[in-house]
């Protein structure tokens, strides 16, 4: 039986706060891990975890051709986008729409916008997409997004 020690996090010390990796295609879970309850949203030693067991799933043949990793803005920390980037591994991470990032946003030429397209390659239809990785300013990001 699991008693419930309070004070030690916001579930009261109770509970796991699990990392998932999932194959977009066919929905299959391939990877996951069980932290604590009190564990850290932006723990990318964690999140490079998750990835590498996933990866390994995939195995040789299924890993050759375009990856993407997407997460929520919890993924969204240096050290997961400096991994990804020096595997040359896409990402799409999820970010709160702050000051800083709505001007990074707004002072992207139209020739930096592509037509969004939908899992099946079509496209989307009035959906447009932009990187602004390069022109987002880390610094500028919120505390602990090391």
């Amino acid at each position: 039986m699991l008693q419930k020690e309070r004070g030690r996090s916001l579930k009261g010390g109770f509970g796991f706060d699990p990392l998932l990796a999932y194959l977009d295609e066919t929905r299959e879970a391939l990877a996951g891990v069980l932290r604590p309850g009190t564990a850290g949203a932006n723990t990318a030693s964690d999140h490079l975890r998750v990835l590498d067991l996933a990866l390994e799933q995939l195995g040789q043949a299924d890993a050759a051709g375009p990856i993407v990793v997407r997460t929520d803005s919890a993924g969204a920390t240096h050290q997961f986008t400096d991994e990804l980037r020096e595997a040359h591994i896409n990402f799409v991470m999820g970010y709160d729409l702050t000051a800083p990032v709505r001007e990074a946003i707004l002072t992207l030429p139209e020739s930096a916008w592509t037509p969004a397209i939908r899992q099946d390659g079509a496209p989307r239809e009035g959906a447009w997409v932009a990187e602004i990785t390069d022109a987002w300013i880390w610094a500028a990001g919120p505390k602990g997004r090391g």
